[in-house]
């Protein structure tokens, strides 16, 4: 599965996720039907749904506290917004970074330096497509395709925002021609 459920120690809420994948914890598959089975060790704990492709949080549910040996049934669900990317670019494309900036509500309070109100991750774009499929959590989003800094000076190359709804699709490109 894309989708994985990580338990991240309350502790470390507030260590910057900047340049996924960063989420360090148990984790384990999040199953179609929502299900997913994951051990935790004791102490307050966060329970997120992320993109393991993107290393984008999709949802995260309210910190709680895991005593040893108990058990605790729960189904995750996230409404995420199917987002179709297509690439137009003469630069090939591996050269560049996918930066994903999505809506901050998302993320629990102190985690990292939020700019304009958006969580900033990184994917590299695969060299073999022209193309892919972003999961994102409602609210805006920011999608820049930038050179990567090991061919040349770091610079946006092409930029659009999207306005992610729960359940929602578009179709988007970023377009340097």
């Amino acid at each position: 599965p894309r989708l994985a459920v990580v338990s991240l120690a309350a502790n470390d809420e507030r260590r910057s996720l900047r340049g996924s994948p960063g989420y360090q914890g148990p984790l384990a598959p999040l199953e179609r039907d929502g299900s997913f089975v994951l051990r935790e060790p004791p102490g307050r704990r966060c329970l997120m749904v992320v993109d393991l492709r993107t290393g984008v949080m999709l949802h995260r549910e309210a910190t709680r506290d895991v005593v040893a040996g108990s058990t605790r049934e729960c189904e995750l669900k996230p409404e995420v917004h199917r987002c179709e990317l297509r690439f137009e670019t003469d630069e090939p494309l591996e050269t560049m970074e996918l930066t994903i900036r999505v809506d901050a509500k998302q993320s629990p309070a102190g985690f990292g330096q939020m700019e304009e109100g958006l969580r900033p991750y990184v994917t590299h774009v695969a060299p073999d497509h022209g193309g892919l499929l972003l999961l994102l959590p409602p609210g805006r989003a920011l999608l820049e395709l930038v050179q990567h800094p090991r061919y040349k000076t770091e610079h946006v190359a092409a930029r659009t925002e999207v306005e992610a709804t729960a359940g929602g699709k578009s179709t988007d490109k970023l377009s340097t021609r």
